[in-house]
């Protein structure tokens, strides 16, 4: 469909807004101002509840065998135990191991390797290691430097805190440089998240959001009953922020399907083993620009909203969960598209993305994301215009949890504003 565009003029432009809308469905306060929450702001003490009646067959390794845990390859999940520990005799193809509050696997393989007991494994879902769970947390998200850094750093980024409530990082991916800065209050943050492109050493494109996301609540619900999942619920409470994404171009060629995840922050939740909480960055780009091509964009977005998933037993449904109580868009300066042959720019960002995971998986993901486009075709007919949208969606796979295979996604809402239309379009 890219290689009509040279041809056709504007298919590429009618294409490349809802293609990347369709990548940020799917991938996976309300003040509006840049202060701090008010401290006076009512907050919660955080609550949890791990009531677990473990099967008979669970091979449990806790603390104290971690002693023995030589090595975990994290891309196989193969485990390197001290054959001294008694309780690798135990182990055979089909025994699920509990590994302390990393993970729940299924043995394949055991073999011995010098005077230690390799363990191979796959995937288990917690309803193979528990006959029973009651499971429940209120959980207050704040941010803090320390798992911040900690995730960046994972996900191979160069970190360098500036003070003990800030820092900035950078990352470089293919042709694309990110970079970025945060400041910490611990009830919100300030995000500077720059992408830029480069050509012979000459930035030819950079993608900006900059704005505020205020801390928030992950609560949750998860039952087992005779080794079945009988109930889950997840919800992201008071999600509040506002950020402005801006595009800049100018002769950079084509980005066509760019999607490039990035964790921000990962949270174990205190007293829960296996469950995090993460937030990533999600950035997608759908662009095709000639040489003499250019195009400014500049938006801003503000939302508060609830969102949240429930696992309907009976029906064994998902069903989302929302309360959307402020959304918002607003073009920041008058967009400008042009060039001298056909010209389509899209540019999206999902940030926050949340996400609630259980050992490794994600078990359910929330996203806000913002997505800015300019076309311009100078004949058969000339057309410029402009357009954004601001995308509320979710997803789900409790897999993890037990029971059926539930997978799936849902936009939860959609907001389409027309920033400008000139000429003859359609």
């Amino acid at each position: 469909m890219y290689i009509m565009y040279a041809t056709t003029g504007r298919l590429f432009a009618r294409l490349a807004f809802p293609l990347l809308t369709a990548a940020l469905f799917f991938l996976a306060g309300c003040s509006g101002d840049d202060a701090p929450t008010s401290p006076s702001e009512t907050w919660s003490n955080n609550s949890v509840k791990f009531d677990v009646e473990w099967k008979d067959g669970a091979v449990r390794f806790d603390s104290t065998d971690m002693n023995d845990l030589v090595s975990i390859d994290t891309a196989q999940q193969i485990f390197t135990f001290r054959s001294s520990n008694a309780k690798v005799d135990d182990l055979q193809a089909g025994s699920v191991i509990v590994v302390n509050d990393y993970t729940i696997r299924r043995v394949t393989n055991v073999s011995a390797s010098g005077g230690n007991t390799v363990v191979r494994t796959s995937a288990a879902a917690l309803t193979d290691a528990v006959n029973k769970a009651d499971i429940k947390w209120d959980y207050g998200v704040e941010f803090k430097a320390e798992p911040i850094i900690k995730a960046l750093r994972k996900d191979g980024a160069s970190v360098t805190q500036v003070t003990v409530d800030s820092l900035k990082f950078e990352i470089k991916i293919g042709a694309y440089g990110y970079k970025g800065e945060m400041k910490l209050y611990g009830d919100s943050a300030s995000v500077k998240l720059f992408v830029e492109k480069l050509l012979g050493g000459v930035k030819v494109a950079e993608f900006s959001l900059v704005g505020m996301m205020k801390r928030f609540r992950s609560t949750g619900v998860v039952k087992i009953e005779n080794g079945q999942l009988k109930e889950f619920k997840t919800e992201n409470n008071n999600a509040r922020g506002e950020f402005v994404l801006k595009a800049t171009v100018a002769g950079s060629g084509n980005d066509l399907n760019i999607k490039v995840p990035l964790t921000l922050v990962k949270y174990p939740i205190a007293g829960l083993p296996f469950f995090t909480v993460d937030i990533k960055a999600l950035v997608v780009m759908n662009s095709v620009v000639p040489p003499d091509g250019s195009t400014l964009l500049e938006v801003k977005f503000t939302y508060d909203a609830d969102q949240g998933l429930q696992y309907d037993a009976a029906s064994t449904k998902v069903l989302p969960i929302f309360n959307l109580k402020k959304k918002d868009f607003e073009k920041m300066r008058d967009p400008r598209t042009g060039a001298s042959s056909p010209i389509a720019v899209s540019v999206g960002m999902a940030l926050p993305r949340y996400e609630l995971v259980l050992f490794n998986t994600t078990l359910a993901w929330f996203h806000l994301a913002y997505l800015i486009g300019g076309d311009y075709t100078p004949h058969f007919p000339p057309c410029q215009q402009a357009k954004a949208s601001f995308i509320g969606a979710c997803g789900w796979g409790l897999g993890a949890l037990g029971g059926a295979v539930l997978t799936g996604e849902k936009t939860l809402w959609q907001v389409d504003k027309v920033l400008l239309k000139t000429g003859e379009c359609p």
